[in-house]
C-alpha cells in the first residue's frame, strides 16, 4: 500500500491501494489505482467508468449518503476484488456518480477482514490476513 501525501499543504497522509476488480460472470478485469482505504465507509465505492469497463449492468439500486450529502440511489454490483494478494469474492460495490469528486474507496466490508499495521507515512501499512 502506498501513501498520498501533499507536502505543500502538510495534510495527513491517506493510505491508498491498487485493486484489480473482476466481473465474476465474464472474467473481465479492471485495474483501479489510488483506492482510498477508508475505515469510515461501510462499503466499497468505484467510479462508474471503472465498473462500466467490466461490462456489468446494475444488479440493484441501493440508497446511501456520500460525505454527509442527501440519500440518493446508486447502482450496486457484485464484483470480485483482488487486493494485497487476497481475493474477496462477490463484494457489493457501489458506483459513484460520474460527477462525483470522490475517488474509489475501499470500505470496512473489505478492510475489516484484514489486519493492517501502521508503519508510518514513508512505509505505509503492513497487511496480514485476519484469521477467520
Amino acid at each position: 500500500m502506498a501513501w498520498k501525501y501533499d507536502k505543500k499543504e502538510y495534510k495527513v497522509p491517506a493510505p491508498v491501494a491498487e485493486v484489480v476488480v473482476t466481473n465474476p460472470r465474464t472474467g473481465n478485469q479492471q485495474l483501479v489505482s489510488d483506492c482510498l482505504v477508508d475505515t469510515g465507509s461501510d462499503v466499497c465505492w468505484l467510479r462508474k467508468r471503472d465498473i462500466d469497463e467490466l461490462g456489468t449492468t446494475t444488479n440493484t439500486i441501493k440508497f446511501a449518503a456520500v460525505s454527509g450529502g442527501p440519500r440518493e440511489g446508486y447502482g450496486t454490483h457484485r464484483l470480485t476484488l483482488d487486493i494485497w494478494g487476497r481475493t474477496f469474492d462477490k463484494v457489493w460495490v457501489m458506483a459513484l456518480k460520474p460527477e462525483s469528486i470522490i475517488g474509489p474507496i475501499l470500505g470496512r466490508d473489505v478492510i475489516n477482514k484484514l489486519d493492517l499495521t501502521f508503519r508510518g507515512p514513508d512505509r505505509g501499512y503492513e497487511v496480514a490476513d485476519r484469521s477467520d
